[in-house]
């Protein structure tokens, strides 16, 4: 490409950009499951050796999904979705993603092949009534399978029940800030704690200045608010990711200038 030094491009050549370029990645074993940026859906067994060729073992078309920017397993015969338009669907996988204990798998190859999805899945329209700028980047499941948490931009935090497909549990926004402006709603990382249907912690993301990077830990039995608030000790950054530690409070994060910090809640 070239370009002038304010950054601002003349002229491109070619693009890395494609339909097929993956957006979100899972994995529960040798199971892995792809998001692709036009909303496709694999299921791929990976070999034992890292050159082996991934063998699709289950496709969803896009169908009227749009960019992937969440995926998740719910039990080992359903896989829940969200895009960034703010939709969220939960698709079944039947035998295709059955998975042993020990993470070997327990694919029948014969069984599994060709197995495709229609697409369409069950929406659960998370976003009605919210801003269309609404966006969704990260859906949980807990580790039972029975119940799937959303976040994102403008989507506050929602838990629903995978058995009834409704919501269980919304969210609360915190209160004013120090000048009693709204704060605004960006949850840029979320999860269960582990073992936990009932305990989400989140990381925030940063929104004109105003909001610095921070952990929330909601307990959906006691309040809609969370329940703790702690500023990540990395400056007024965004966070962009987390993930929980091995301590059941404990929680990594990473902000978007690529610092990493760890916090015990």
């Amino acid at each position: 490409r070239v370009a002038l030094a304010d950054g601002r491009v003349l002229v491109r050549w070619g693009t890395q950009e494609s339909p097929a370029s993956i957006r979100c990645l899972t994995a529960r074993g040798r199971t892995v499951l792809v998001g692709r940026a036009d909303g496709g859906v694999q299921a791929v067994q990976l070999g034992a050796v890292s050159a082996a060729e991934p063998e699709v073992v289950c496709h969803y078309p896009a169908g009227e999904r749009g960019e992937l920017s969440g995926l998740a397993f719910a039990g080992d015969d359903r896989v829940v979705c969200a895009d960034v338009d703010g939709r969220v669907q939960v698709l079944s996988a039947g035998p295709a993603l059955g998975v042993a204990e020990d993470g070997d798998g327990d694919l029948d190859k014969e069984e599994a092949n060709g197995i495709q999805g229609d697409g369409s899945g069950h929406d659960l329209n998370p976003i009605a009534g919210t801003p269309p700028s609404a966006h969704i980047a990260q859906v949980s499941v807990d580790t039972e399978g029975a119940y799937l948490a959303t976040g994102g931009r403008d989507h506050e935090l929602r838990v629903w029940d995978l058995a009834s497909l409704e919501v269980a549990w919304k969210a609360r926004n915190v209160p004013e800030d120090s000048v009693r402006l709204q704060v605004p709603v960006w949850h840029s990382a979320l999860s269960f704690l582990p073992g936990s249907a009932s305990e989400v912690v989140t990381a925030s993301g940063l929104v004109d200045q105003r909001l610095r990077g921070e952990v929330r830990l909601y307990d959906i039995r006691a309040s809609r608010r969370p329940i703790i608030r702690a500023i990540a000790p990395l400056g007024d950054i965004a966070l962009s990711a987390m993930a929980t530690g091995p301590e059941r409070h404990q929680v990594y994060v990473g902000t978007a200038k690529g610092d990493l910090g760890i916090l015990d809640l």
